[in-house]
């Protein structure tokens, strides 16, 4: 009878240390948007899982890019790229 109380014991200590350890998963990254000269949006969207990579697109121009290597983070090219374009934001039909 004291082996099994000791056991459960262990077995409540492991498991309470298993849960105080545990790392909360990361959020995730929200798109970062940049108007452009003319007023339309940039949008960079973040990688969704690790090995995917950072892409941004002009919804005005229709110009899209995605990173070369996942770990390139195109935040700054997009940003220029908002500071240079002066297309207009598209206009409904």
């Amino acid at each position: 009878m004291e082996i099994a109380i000791i056991v459960v014991i262990v077995l409540v200590a492991v498991w309470v240390a298993a849960l105080l350890t545990r790392r909360p998963a990361p959020a995730p990254q929200q798109p970062i948007v940049y108007t452009t000269t003319g007023g339309a949006k940039v949008t960079a969207y973040p990688p969704a899982r690790p090995r995917d990579r950072w892409r941004w697109e002009c919804d005005g121009c229709r110009t899209s890019v995605v990173a070369t290597t996942a770990g390139e983070d195109l935040r700054p090219d997009a940003n220029r790229h908002a500071e240079t374009c002066r297309a207009l934001p598209p206009q409904p039909e």
